[in-house]
């Protein structure tokens, strides 16, 4: 209905073109003569016609196709849709359609598959069972050999069996005999291996006895050598004790051999044992020979077979005071002081190495020590003496050197003459007495 209408006005719109079209061409020519009003009337007339032409089509016009448009993009819509929808309906579709061909076929299959398995599972059970009967009869035929081989078997395992059991008997009979032989035979060696063993032994004993004997006698013939040469050097060399910080060279040659002696005896005898007291005696050999690293050795050997022994570490000290280890002297006069603080050789021993470390309060306090044990003791009274000349005190020294030629004049005389350090002391009038014969005093 709607595209009538609009043809009729597109048919409307035309007429009214071509109307004006004739009206125009029916106005008289350029060269007509008109006047002029009348003619500019008829041009105003036709505008004004033309454009109310125009307006009419145009209001009839929106208004015959505004519905139109409207109804037009309406059905555009639908169709768009239509032009989507219709796509995806059939590719939904085709998928359904495919699916149900997909199952139908699976179906299908499945169906034919389990119809061929049960085919072939019917020819394979056919084919077994008509195997199994072929062979029926030949399996028990087989079988009924087999058991005629296996009784057959169990008679012959019989005779065997009686036959080992015969041989076992045999064998036991000849092991037996044999056993027999043997004993006998070993009997008979035992006994004449334990004459020969007893022949042996007798010898062994008799041998060993003797080398024993022969031993014990070397071994005493060296013990009493050894003996020997430390009583001669016990004689020669006394204990440093009992002796002044002097030794006498008239000895050293008779020391020197017989420690040369007690040497190669040990040196023949590796197995000759030096007690402790031995070692002591040897070291003071070696101390008035003038030896006095041996002399060190010795005292070691003491200490380290009795720590606590007062005369090694004493003598150790002096020897090494003879050699000018004054700090390791010091260390062992102090570990002698420790050990027997009541023995006054070893505070004298002690002040002597304070004296020659110039430690001179310290070595007089420690010579008094010594006299507070032992007042009559001469050297250190004498040492005593020494210290207050180096401290230049005269009249200490004076008393102490006096006290010293009063227990010993004949020594004390000695000493001054012969060391030059008493020399220039006959010359001062207060030193003068001591180098009087006598015990006078002051």
């Amino acid at each position: 209905m709607k595209i009538k209408v609009i043809s009729l006005l597109l048919s409307s719109i035309i007429n009214l073109s071509a109307n004006v079209a004739v009206a125009q061409s029916k106005l008289p020519a350029a060269s007509t003569p008109q006047p002029k009003n009348q003619f500019l009337e008829q041009v105003q007339n036709s505008q004004q016609i033309e454009k109310r032409v125009q307006e009419e089509a145009s209001r009839t016009l929106i208004e015959l196709l505004e519905p139109t448009i409207d109804l037009i993009n309406f059905n555009l819509g639908i169709i768009n849709f239509w032009l989507i929808a219709i796509p995806l309906i059939g590719a939904g579709g085709f998928f359904i359609f495919r699916a149900a061909i997909t199952r139908k076929l699976e179906k299908d299959t499945r169906e034919k598959i389990k119809e061929e398995i049960d085919a072939i599972q019917k020819g394979i059970r056919e084919s077994i069972e008509s195997q199994i009967n072929a062979n029926k009869a030949e399996i028990d035929r087989l079988i009924q050999e087999n058991k005629m081989k296996i009784n057959e078997a169990e008679i012959t395992m019989h005779e065997i069996t009686a036959r080992i059991e015969q041989l076992k008997l045999q064998i036991a009979k000849n092991i037996d005999e044999q056993r027999d032989f043997v004993e006998k035979q070993i009997a008979k060696q035992k006994e004449y291996v334990n004459d020969f063993t007893n022949d042996i032994k007798i010898k062994i004993a008799e041998t060993f006895t003797e080398t024993l004997k022969k031993t014990q006698e070397a071994k005493d013939e060296m013990e009493r050598e050894k003996d020997r040469i430390l009583q001669e050097l016990s004689k020669l060399a006394p204990p440093l004790s009992s002796i002044p910080d002097t030794h006498q060279p008239d000895v050293q040659k008779q020391i020197q051999a017989l420690i040369t002696q007690l040497e190669d005896l040990k040196l023949k005898n590796p197995q000759l044992f030096l007690t402790t007291d031995d070692y002591l005696k040897q070291g003071d050999a070696f101390f008035f020979e003038g030896n006095y690293r041996e002399a060190i050795r010795s005292y070691d050997e003491v200490i380290k077979g009795q720590e606590d022994s007062f005369l090694a570490w004493s003598s150790r000290g002096w020897a090494l005071r003879r050699m000018g280890k004054f700090e390791e002297a010091l260390q062992s006069y102090e570990k002698a002081t420790q050990i027997d603080p009541n023995n006054h050789i070893g505070w004298y021993g002690l002040g002597n190495v304070l004296r020659e470390l110039e430690r001179f309060d310290e070595a007089i306090t420690v010579y008094h020590r010594s006299l507070e044990i032992k007042p009559d003791f001469f050297w250190s009274w004498f040492r005593l003496g020494r210290c207050y000349m180096l401290k230049s005190d005269p009249k200490k020294a004076l008393e102490s050197f006096q006290k010293a030629k009063e227990l010993d004049a004949e020594r004390f005389q000695k000493i001054i003459h012969s060391k030059e350090e008493f020399h220039s002391l006959q010359e001062q009038e207060y030193f003068r007495i001591l180098f009087e014969n006598g015990t006078e005093e002051k």
